[in-house]
């Protein structure tokens, strides 16, 4: 398990003044590369000595409350042991002393780059000693089909340069993004999010047109993000409430 303390940074704060989907999930990735790196298990170092890269397939948020700039945040992340090869689970817990603010939890899996198909842990020689018998506290991911979401298209966004991460496609936070932009910052005033689920579909490369679609569902928000040719390149389920 991997714990600091750190100031939180200006770059993590919504159109509120205070961390919340976007800021937390930029911080658990950073923290998450940071653990893979402490391992000689990140991104760089699989690519260059097994031609291997780590993907992302789902990431779920819990937030009970939005940090503000006060203090500094607490963070643990660790590598949850699932029993299995086929997909690995990464928890995170970020508050100020005993108080929780948010909890995330990744699934993510190994690709071998030349041939495009997914690969054990045991091909990258990861250490089975980084893994810890702990569950987090984000929950079970949720089931969430592209085909069942419909509703209105919120608005279309052409894949650019600052977009991408070093997999050549587009990288994961921008997903976020994506799907955030969905509505304007008078719905966020009136609205936090609690709950934040994306599951990751297909790569989405430059200058690619992608549509964002929301639809409302109960108390859930539903929205999916299509490639051009009608394929889903993400869906995600948000769940708010009222401030």
């Amino acid at each position: 398990m991997l714990t600091e303390r750190n100031m939180p940074l200006y770059r993590d704060a919504d159109e509120s003044g205070r961390i919340g989907v976007r800021g937390y999930l930029s911080i658990f990735q950073d923290k998450m590369a940071l653990f893979m790196h402490n391992i000689d298990k990140d991104n760089d170092i699989i690519r260059k000595k097994y031609n291997a890269c780590w993907i992302f397939a789902k990431c779920r948020i819990c937030i009970y409350e939005e940090a503000d700039f006060r203090d500094t945040l607490d963070t643990s992340i660790w590598h949850e042991d699932t029993g299995t090869e086929a997909y690995n689970y990464m928890n995170c817990l970020m508050g100020r002393r005993e108080d929780i603010y948010c909890a995330v939890k990744l699934q993510s899996c190994l690709m071998d780059i030349e041939k495009g198909r997914l690969v054990k842990r045991s091909v990258i020689e990861y250490p089975e000693t980084a893994m810890e018998d702990a569950k987090g506290m984000a929950g079970e991911f949720s089931k969430i089909k592209a085909d069942t979401i419909s509703g209105e298209e919120a608005y279309t966004h052409k894949v650019v340069y600052t977009d991408l991460d070093n997999n050549h496609h587009m990288n994961n936070m921008k997903y976020t993004e994506l799907f955030l932009n969905a509505f304007d910052a008078d719905f966020y005033r009136k609205n936090m999010i609690k709950t934040f689920e994306i599951h990751y579909v297909s790569q989405c490369f430059e200058g690619e047109i992608i549509k964002v679609f929301k639809e409302f569902k109960g108390d859930q928000i539903l929205l999916k993000a299509v490639h051009e040719n009608g394929d889903a390149a993400a869906v995600c389920s948000m769940e708010t409430e009222e401030r």
